[in-house]
């Protein structure tokens, strides 16, 4: 679909998906940084805090790439 100069676009074409249930998570203690001769990567404890869970809602112009989301707070 090619535009024109000073001709607008009517159609939208949007691709939405929903992802229900996520659970929102963070860590109990900072990530240990590597460490020459000892660690190569980064270090993560597996102790979590939960926040509970949240839904993600978001949907993409298929034409132009922008991308629409909605944050509720619950």
């Amino acid at each position: 679909m090619k535009k024109r100069k000073n001709e607008q676009i009517s159609t939208v074409i949007l691709s939405y998906d929903e992802k229900p249930g996520i659970q929102a998570i963070g860590n109990v203690y900072p990530d240990l940084m590597p460490v020459e001769g000892h660690y190569s990567t980064i270090a993560r404890d597996y102790e979590y805090k939960r926040y509970g869970t949240l839904s993600l809602l978001a949907g993409i112009d298929l034409i132009f790439g922008r991308i629409y989301f909605s944050r509720i707070p619950r």
